[in-house]
């Protein structure tokens, strides 16, 4: 048996820099003393009690990839109105911060791949079979559903996913 020598990216994670292309002020976690998040996010408790025994390996990889850009993601919202002219208007004197989840991101076949660390057949079949489940809803820009493999291929644009309905349950 030969010994396992970390990785940079396993080093990266235990240091807290993973994701390091990203921007900092929008990564999910909590920050410790050193300004730097907790490489971590919450799965729901259903996705692993229930969904997991049920899925392949790769549509586990998918939903997690899924899971971490969108609710994974805290983003920082102002007590900000939009006009109808789209300026900004304060609500009130003093702003305060909210952190809200991403609803949907644009995640393409490609970082899928690398994410998962899996072919691109695998992962075009894990996202066939998450999107006939409900479990995950990939969407084109302007949000109308793509659930077939056909739909997506089609649509020339990029791809938005985002965790289907069935985790609102």
């Amino acid at each position: 048996m030969s010994k396992i020598t970390p990785s940079l990216e396993t080093e990266a994670f235990r240091q807290g820099q993973a994701g390091a292309d990203t921007d900092e002020t929008t990564r999910s976690g909590q920050t410790g003393k050193s300004g730097r998040l907790a490489p971590w996010h919450p799965v729901p408790v259903r996705l692993v009690d229930t969904v997991m025994p049920h899925l392949k390996d790769t549509e586990l990889r998918v939903m997690l990839v899924v899971l971490r850009q969108t609710w994974g993601w805290k983003v920082d919202r102002t007590n900000v109105d939009r006009t109808e002219a789209g300026k900004q208007t304060r609500t009130s004197k003093q702003p305060t911060q909210k952190q809200a989840t991403k609803r949907r991101d644009w995640i393409s076949h490609r970082q899928l791949c690398r994410r998962t660390g899996r072919g691109s057949d695998a992962v075009s079949a894990a996202v066939a079979s998450l999107t006939a489940s409900g479990l995950i809803i990939v969407e084109d820009a302007g949000g109308k559903p793509l659930m077939t493999p056909e739909e997506r291929r089609r649509c020339l644009g990029r791809l938005y996913f985002r965790p289907g309905t069935v985790w609102l349950e």
